[in-house]
């Protein structure tokens, strides 16, 4: 086994619900306020069931794994280079990382 868990947040897995655009406009508008709203729960659900999950896990891992939380700040400001160069080299990668780091 493993000596050391880094929680690094750096990998996060979501599973979106999808439909159509075509499908979803022919749906009343009861309808699809209901999936919306039974989606935005689950959502929720789901997040808080998966942070339950890992912190159920640690608790069966360590000891004798050790846990730790590095400094994310550390490593966002180190990969700055690498956003730089996404933005130069995919057209339109620069307005998207923006988006993206707005979302924090």
């Amino acid at each position: 086994m493993q000596k050391y868990l880094s929680l690094t947040g750096h990998v996060y897995t979501p599973a979106y619900l999808l439909v159509s655009e075509d499908f979803w406009k022919k749906l009343p508008k009861d309808v699809q306020a209901t999936i919306a709203k039974i989606a935005w729960a689950t959502g929720d659900f789901a997040r808080a069931e998966g942070e339950r999950m890992d912190k159920e896990l640690q608790s069966k891992l360590a000891p004798p794994m050790q846990v730790n939380t590095p400094d994310k700040e550390a490593f966002i400001k180190a990969s700055g280079e690498v956003y730089e160069d996404f933005g130069k080299q995919i057209p339109g990668g620069a307005q998207l990382i923006k988006t993206i780091q707005s979302l924090r």
